[in-house]
């Protein structure tokens, strides 16, 4: 099943039906339990399944119901502008209860933004009744403005130019170096509803490839949501952990969501190229994009008016290599790639290594001759590469 696309298609015609192909009983209860590929072949039985299928899509899968229980109607499109400025996406909980079509109560917004961008959201929450939560262990730090200054230091002489890690450095290890800090936010209204900020020195991807699990792989930008191993997470129901965590209350925690933790992926199917953990062969893994046709996209609605440009997160790749464990016959699964960040472009990414061989020269040969100056033009270079071997 190609998970590219959450339209529908092929679908099958039946004549007579008109203006009252729309009158379909109410079917909402129903589909709420029918998983994302029952609701497709649910679709695929007449014109009108399909037309009640297309309708309860529209509700279930609302990025202006998710945001609403955090903003008003019309901060709610103000929060999907100065997204769409910034690059920052929503994760976690918060992703997977729109994808998941349910909601945790307990659950708070979870954002994620590069260093350096936040300050603009921060302003915009405080604007619209959310006050910054100092941090208890931190109390010489007490107040936003002071917060903000003693990040401004600890990031000012990150490198400008292209990183290029070895092997070694994209270890989990390393990779939970890329936080920078998290800020929590609680409306002043209503104390209940809290958002938590998490900023990130590099590619917000880079923080996401690093959870404990694969269930909560997903992330939103400002028009599209993205789950990156959909149909393990939302058909099978089991989450792959690829990092181990001495905790295992956060595990515990989709233990009670009704996820299946899998520590390891049985022979079978690693080399089983429909599954979301297959991989090509040891030595090379396999690359993923961001909107890959392994990925379930689904476009937010309503759109945007004109003057915000598309989303460039799916310029984003990796490698999913496997890895031995002590059970005979199984595998663990490991996500390999390199940052790629530079002065000339807007924003950071994670490159898969062979998109990284040819992006890596070029990058620099223009650092050099452009001299470190920020060029969009660029970055559309790089949109029109990715497209063409991405086959986006």
């Amino acid at each position: 099943m190609n998970w590219a696309s959450a339209e529908i298609r092929n679908v099958p015609q039946r004549t007579g039906l008109g203006a009252e192909a729309t009158d379909y009983p109410p079917m909402g209860p129903v589909f709420d339990y029918l998983s994302p590929l029952d609701l497709i072949h649910f679709s695929l039985t007449s014109r009108r399944g399909y037309l009640a299928v297309t309708d309860y899509r529209k509700d279930a899968f609302s990025i202006t119901a998710l945001l609403g229980r955090y903003f008003s109607q019309t901060n709610v499109l103000g929060f999907r502008f100065l997204q769409a400025q910034i690059g920052f996406v929503i994760s976690g909980s918060s992703a997977l209860q729109f994808f998941g079509r349910v909601y945790y109560p307990e659950s708070d917004l979870d954002i994620y933004v590069e260093a350096r961008r936040e300050g603009p959201l921060m302003d915009w929450l405080t604007r619209v009744g959310y006050t910054y939560i100092p941090d208890p262990l931190e109390g010489r730090f007490p107040s936003l403005d002071q917060k903000l200054h003693k990040l401004d230091n600890q990031t000012q002489n990150r490198c400008p130019g292209v990183l290029k890690p070895s092997l070694e450095d994209e270890s989990a290890l390393y990779r939970n170096r890329s936080m920078v800090k998290v800020y929590n936010f609680r409306r002043d209204t209503d104390p209940t509803k809290k958002i938590q900020l998490i900023l990130t020195y590099n590619a917000p991807l880079e923080l996401i490839l690093a959870y404990h699990s694969t269930c909560v792989m997903n992330f939103i930008t400002h028009d599209t949501a993205y789950s990156l191993f959909p149909y393990a997470t939302f058909e099978e129901r089991v989450a792959l952990v690829i990092k181990k965590s001495r905790d295992e209350r956060c595990l515990d925690k989709y233990r009670a969501r009704g996820w299946t933790i899998l520590n390891q992926v049985p022979l079978a199917e690693a080399r089983d190229p429909r599954s979301d953990f297959y991989s090509r062969s040891r030595r090379n893994g396999t690359t993923r994009y961001v909107g890959d046709k392994r990925c379930w996209t689904i476009p937010l609605s309503p759109k945007l008016e004109a003057g915000t440009s598309g989303s460039t997160k799916y310029l984003n790749s990796w490698q999913l290599f496997h890895k031995d464990t002590d059970t005979p016959n199984s595998y663990g699964c490991d996500m390999r790639f390199k940052i790629l960040r530079s002065r000339i472009l807007e924003n950071s990414y994670t490159i898969a290594l062979k998109p990284a061989m040819f992006l890596e020269p070029i990058l620099s040969a223009l650092e050099y001759h452009i001299g470190y100056q920020l060029d969009r033009d660029v970055e559309g270079l790089m949109r029109q590469y990715f497209q063409s071997f991405n086959g986006l």
